[in-house]
């Protein structure tokens, strides 16, 4: 007995001697040790701009006083200004030109002198128009030039700038009296509104183009609940707003639609709703969470069915990407990139293995056409550029 458990022993022994051997020439022949480490990504140095970095706050603030400072453009700080008056709208990297970069970048000439590109709304002058401006050095700015882009109508019309928040108020003041106007039509048709509203809101939302001639600014806004999934939730109900010029006294409401008809004004839908010459609409308000189909709440059986923990995002070796400011590199790929307020995202100076394949890779425009029963989804043709995107 003594005999035989010695053996088994032995052969116990030799087996995890064998094992270990063979998983030591594993590990060493076939796993490579982890690099915690990785690659670095390192933050913006606003100190140590390359020719595509976008401004930094400072630079901003120091081309927006020179600017102010020009008299004779008379400019009116943003927070003072009215539609009527001139005030600056946009401030952003004006790039500098191809043949400077690339000169800089792979010859050794000289840095590219940093410019602003500065859009005014000038609002103040006879006529309105939109007005730009190439504004440098940033860092202590000296002079500023109108920027003319060729094959571009020169002066910029007034009525072909993108919509920014003081319009928008006045809009929204002109809407708020059309709900006044239309209380009676609105709670009873659909138990929201827009003035005073609480908890049964209407919201408006714009659309584009705002217009289809030159000189034309016209824009539809429709209504739908401010309840969760509120794109989801529209009531049938739209105002037609004209904007055109810079006297916003003159900016009037055009056409009404409501449940599928359309009236040249408030007043005639309230009056052919109140002699019942009109087709009603009737859209009773959600009563709560449960009968909203566009609610976030889950429903049905939970998936999966026993609660697990969500996915993780695990980097064994690190970050394989190095990113420094605005510079990237990974995989044999480089490129800079910037997100303009008018044109959107940029990449730059793309490279494969050091090898410059794009200068420049952007996004000039996104359009998406609609179409629909009624004269908003029309008349839709949604242009990124048209909300600043």
């Amino acid at each position: 007995v003594v005999l035989l458990l010695t053996c088994v022993a032995l052969a116990v022994a030799l087996i995890v001697v064998l094992l270990n051997e063979r998983d030591g020439n594993r590990n060493a022949n076939d796993f490579v040790e982890p690099c915690a480490a990785g690659y670095t990504v390192d933050t913006v140095d606003p100190s140590r701009p390359g020719p595509f970095s976008d401004l930094s706050a400072q630079e901003i603030d120091s081309v927006r006083n020179y600017m102010l400072a020009q008299g004779n453009l008379q400019l009116t700080p943003w927070e003072h200004a009215e539609i009527t008056d001139n005030y600056i709208y946009a401030i952003e990297t004006h790039l500098p030109a191809k043949d400077d970069v690339l000169a800089f970048l792979d010859r050794g000439g000289p840095k590219p002198e940093r410019l602003a590109l500065v859009t005014v709304y000038a609002g103040g002058r006879t006529p309105p128009v939109v007005e730009e401006y190439i504004v440098g050095p940033v860092t202590n700015p000296s002079s500023h030039t109108i920027y003319i882009l060729e094959g571009r109508k020169f002066p910029i019309p007034f009525n072909s700038r993108v919509p920014d928040r003081k319009e928008n108020d006045v809009v929204h003041a002109k809407l708020r009296g059309v709900s006044e106007t239309a209380y009676r039509v609105l709670k009873e048709s659909f138990d929201t509104w827009l003035h005073n509203c609480t908890d049964r809101c209407l919201m408006f939302v714009d659309t584009a183009p705002r217009g289809f001639r030159s000189g034309q600014r016209k824009t539809w806004w429709y209504a739908m609940r401010d309840l969760q999934g509120m794109t989801l939730n529209p009531v049938g109900f739209m105002v037609e707003i004209n904007t055109e010029g810079a006297d916003t006294s003159q900016w009037r409401v055009e056409r009404v639609f409501y449940n599928g008809q359309l009236f040249n004004s408030v007043q005639d839908l309230v009056a052919g709703y109140d002699q019942g010459t009109i087709e009603k609409a009737t859209l009773p308000m959600p009563k709560d969470d449960n009968t909203l189909f566009s609610s976030f709440r889950r429903r049905g059986p939970p998936q999966p069915s026993t609660p697990l923990r969500a996915p993780e995002l695990f980097e064994p070796d690190g970050k394989r990407y190095k990113v420094r400011g605005r510079h990237v590199e990974y995989m044999g790929w480089s490129f800079d990139w910037r997100m303009s307020t008018t044109h959107g995202p940029q990449l730059l100076d793309i490279k494969m293995n050091g090898e410059r394949i794009v200068y420049e890779l952007s996004l000039q425009e996104i359009g998406a056409f609609y179409g629909g029963h009624d004269p908003l989804m029309l008349s839709t043709f949604f242009l990124d550029t048209g909300w600043s995107m």
